[in-house]
């Protein structure tokens, strides 16, 4: 055998190598990670986003804050829910990104629509009270009916889903919730 040929035969160890490598390098990240405070982590999340070439986002900072009081927030959410017999109608939970409240979905919004139903209405005024003093960031969330949609004014389930999170966001702004600290989201 030549050492041309041999050389050619050895080319797969050069890229074995490096896989073994950067799955080291990832395992040792994960590792390192699960040790962190959430202030830490956010902070070596941003910087490994800055060393891919990655832009990292404003929110961070915001949720790592709002990781750190959820406490309280948590329990004036959780106590306004059971004090206003709101059981049925909204759940509240901690996340890894925060807090979150679930509604019904068929309680907000008829089938096929964006419009908020009454109860959604009164749910919502309820709740805004709440959010309005709260200084955290608040990101709607919009879904959709389980079957697909195909009209003239929502040509897919992504616009009903964002439609319904914007109607959700006009409605807490006009109910005294500041409008630089509501983001909204469709999830079809």
């Amino acid at each position: 055998m030549s050492t041309k040929q041999r050389d050619d035969d050895d080319n797969w160890l050069l890229t074995f190598t490096d896989l073994i490598t950067f799955l080291m390098a990832f395992f040792v990240i994960l590792y390192a990670s699960s040790t962190f405070s959430p202030q830490a982590k956010a902070e070596m999340t941003d910087s490994i986003r800055e060393t891919m070439g990655q832009q990292a986002p404003q929110v961070n900072s915001i949720l790592t804050r709002q990781l750190e009081d959820d406490s309280a927030l948590f329990s004036s959410l959780e106590s306004h829910i059971e004090s206003n017999r709101l059981n049925q109608q909204v759940s509240v939970k901690k996340t890894h990104r925060g807090i979150e409240l679930t509604a019904i979905s068929e309680l907000a919004f008829d089938s096929a629509s964006d419009e908020l139903t009454n109860e959604a209405a009164l749910l919502l005024t309820s709740l805004s009270e709440k959010l309005a003093h709260v200084p955290h960031a608040i990101n709607v969330e919009g879904h959709t009916d389980d079957l697909p949609i195909y009209s003239k004014r929502f040509p897919s389930n992504w616009e009903l889903s964002t439609a319904r999170a914007t109607q959700v966001v006009r409605f807490l702004v006009a109910h005294n919730v500041e409008p630089t600290r509501l983001s909204a989201q469709g999830y079809a």
